[in-house]
């Protein structure tokens, strides 16, 4: 079964969301003190081209914090407002006591602003649209909707699970929708349409299955953000959903006073029989990390965990737990987005104590990371890593290198990145075979909150069909549609083939374009015709 993560913390300054870590701030938080214009550089525009020897302080200044972008990363029209944002970022770090090597802030910004925008393109070229759909003529797919009972007027839906959480052999639907704060679930096997509420949580992003307390029923984890839109708090939580055996779910809190938690994932990581936590938080500039809680419960009336911080950075946005050394302990992968924009493994030195070894770092810190999956694609009997970005929150802009990449595994943790395909706002690709040819193919789906600024009809959900090792071609089952946040991969109907299900994330970034669509169903369930 395939999972989700990213959402909330993609890029160093998103405006929304989980996974996203952005640059807008509550009201409740004291935001950073205003930079001067002289300082940012926006009392003039630079026009002279600035000496190419200014080619070391760029690489000195933003190495300390980043890989090194280029000019042409980012449209003319935005460096301005990236290196404006990004001063502000390290003035608030420095603003809280923590040492840097480079501080930004402190900086005459214009030479900086003059290097880029002299530098950069006009505007990005946008790659090779997908064909589109077929019109007309059979599908492989047929799309059901489903949504709760209640009339919400839009869905928010960060995260969609497929589990059997009944073990009945039959899958359903965990539905995270952060904005209105429910936890909902589907059968469809009993009932195509319908989604119930099985719990109240702030703002959930993410649910995994795991029999936390060994009792033979599945539960769900819950990780909780504690707040919709991107701060620096200590308000996200790990919500345990305890089944009853009636069918409903007893809402117990884990752990609190977190950072905006966007992922967590159960394994033994101590060895020592029970299931522990890894969980990842995204902040906005300042808080977040990844933790190990190790389970020390003798009672589960009274469940109780110890916290180790393994990770400081504030843009973790998973954490998938793994055996990658093939020790028998419990690694795992997380990725960390924000200006860091990397894939890292973590190592299970004997719990709590892990090696990180980073395995992929983005070639531009705006690069806006979403997600990744653990799987063996090119079935060679190791994990690869599927990886998506394309977030678009921090600037509205899509850019030509968002898509879905596969990391390949050559041995010895070392892993080799192929572009499988560009997309612009790519936000979840899973891996399942689709088709039934026997090898694996990639579903992958959009979220371009801002329609509007996307030219022409983008693919908004798709499958990437593996005709031959390592070669895969494009098919579009949606186009235009870009409200898909989340996706997963499983035979919901039991025929013996492989389903889609897309969940809608609308809220207020659909509705104040006027676009509104996705709002017909929380849920898109694709049933997979393949087979008679």
């Amino acid at each position: 079964m395939s999972r989700r993560v990213g959402l909330l913390c993609t890029c160093v300054v998103s405006a929304l969301l989980p996974p996203a870590c952005a640059v807008s701030r509550s009201s409740r938080e004291a935001p950073p003190p205003p930079l001067p214009p002289q300082v940012l550089g926006l009392d003039r525009r630079p026009d002279a081209r600035p000496d190419a020897a200014f080619v070391d302080v760029i690489r000195k200044e933003c190495a300390a914090c980043h890989v090194v972008p280029a000019p042409a990363d980012l449209p003319r029209g935005l460096w301005r407002q990236r290196l404006s944002e990004m001063a502000r970022f390290s003035l608030t770090r420095v603003g809280l006591g923590e040492g840097r090597d480079s501080d930004l802030a402190r900086l005459e910004l214009l030479p900086f602003i003059a290097y880029f925008e002299a530098r950069a393109p006009e505007t990005l070229t946008p790659p090779e649209p997908w064909p589109p759909p077929a019109a007309g003529g059979p599908s492989r797919f047929r799309r059901l909707l489903l949504g709760p009972p209640c009339a919400v007027p839009v869905p928010i839906v960060a995260d969609t699970r497929l589990v059997d959480l009944d073990g009945d052999g039959k899958l359903e639907i965990v539905v995270c929708d952060m904005g209105h704060g429910v936890v909902l679930l589907g059968a469809p096997h009993r009932d195509p349409s319908a989604l119930r509420e099985i719990a109240k949580v702030p703002n959930p992003t993410y649910a995994a299955m795991a029999d936390l307390d060994r009792d033979g029923r599945r539960d769900l984890l819950v990780a909780d953000a504690g707040s919709f839109l991107p701060e620096d708090h200590e308000k996200g939580a790990v919500v345990w959903l305890r089944a009853d055996g009636r069918g409903g779910f007893e809402k117990r809190v884990l752990a609190e006073k977190l950072p905006r938690v966007t992922d967590v994932e159960a394994a033994d990581f101590d060895g020592d029989g029970d299931l522990d936590l890894v969980v990842a938080a995204c902040g906005l500039h300042t808080r977040g990390g990844i933790w190990l809680f190790e389970n020390r419960t003798s009672d589960w009336r009274e469940p109780r965990f110890e916290a180790t911080l393994l990770d400081g950075r504030p843009g973790a946005i998973q954490a998938s737990p793994a055996d990658l050394d093939g020790d028998g302990r419990p690694d795992f992968v997380a990725l960390i987005a924000q200006q860091h924009q990397t894939v890292v493994a973590f190592l299970n030195r004997g719990a709590p104590v892990f090696e990180r070894r980073t395995l992929f770092t983005a070639a531009t810190p705006a690069w806006g990371s979403t997600g990744i999956e653990l799987v063996d694609l090119d079935r060679d009997s190791d994990l690869d890593v599927l990886i998506t970005n394309g977030a678009t929150l921090d600037d509205a802009s899509a850019k030509p290198y968002h898509g879905v990449r596969w990391l390949e595994n050559r041995g010895s943790l070392l892993f080799a990145s192929h572009d499988l395909a560009a997309l612009p706002g790519a936000h979840r690709a899973r891996a399942a075979d689709l088709d039934g040819d026997g090898d694996l193919d990639v579903a992958v789906a959009v979220f371009l909150p801002d329609p509007d600024r996307v030219h022409g009809a983008v693919t908004s959900l798709g499958w990437l069909e593996q005709t031959r090792p390592g070669v895969f071609e494009r098919h579009a089952l949606q186009a235009g549609q870009l409200s898909h946040a989340s996706l997963d991969l499983g035979d919901v109907d039991g025929d013996g083939d492989i389903d889609l299900v897309a969940g809608n994330f609308v809220g207020f970034t659909f509705a104040r374009t006027g676009t509104g669509f996705g709002a017909e169903g929380w849920v898109e369930l694709w049933e997979n015709l393949s087979l008679p």
